[in-house]
């Protein structure tokens, strides 16, 4: 865990969570580059896929990132037992992205 704000703690993903990648960027970079914050900022459709078996972006992490994204318009799809790696290979992740971009032209085209 690497504190963040004295409200939350970061979650590091396994490329992220050895000590030398740790030190590899400074605190500042770090804050600067913090998704948490960046999603808060961001109010334009989201759609998020993740895998229930990701270790590059962990369940929770994912959860945490949807959470703070501040769009009113905002989808997560979980696909189970799918590893990082592996979502784009699921007839699921090509149905939401259609929708996704589906909805979003209906949406402009109005």
């Amino acid at each position: 865990l690497f504190p963040i704000s004295s409200s939350r703690q970061w979650r590091f993903c396994q490329c992220c969570s050895t000590t030398g990648a740790r030190r590899a960027q400074s605190s500042r970079e770090r804050c600067c580059l913090d998704p948490q914050d960046l999603l808060r900022s961001i109010d334009l459709p989201l759609l998020f896929i993740n895998g229930t078996a990701d270790v590059v972006c962990p369940k929770e992490q994912a959860e945490q990132l949807f959470q703070a994204a501040a769009s009113g318009d905002k989808t997560l799809l979980w696909l189970k037992d799918c590893g990082h790696n592996e979502v784009m290979g699921m007839a699921e992740y090509w149905d939401a992205v259609k929708e996704f971009l589906r909805r979003l032209q209906l949406r402009w085209a109005s």
